[in-house]
């Protein structure tokens, strides 16, 4: 019998460090914010952790545009 091996890797490609999700927030929410969460991540067929990733950077992105627009102000 010939036994193939394969130097195939399994599991979550790796990315880069700058890319790599190594940070941990917790949280505790009320029970409607659970509930309108909950709803959120059923509306988009996502689990609860990947819509509160997409509303943490949408809300980042949002302020880091508040912020830039408020720096370009003082600067003129």
């Amino acid at each position: 019998m010939i036994e193939m091996t394969s130097n195939r890797r399994y599991g979550r490609p790796s990315v880069p460090y700058d890319q790599a999700r190594s940070e941990r927030v917790v949280t505790f929410l009320t029970p409607s914010e659970m509930t309108s969460l909950k709803r959120l991540a059923d509306e988009s067929a996502a689990s609860l952790s990947a819509t509160l990733h997409r509303l943490v950077v949408r809300e980042l992105k949002v302020q880091s545009q508040k912020q830039s627009k408020s720096e370009r102000r003082v600067d003129q």
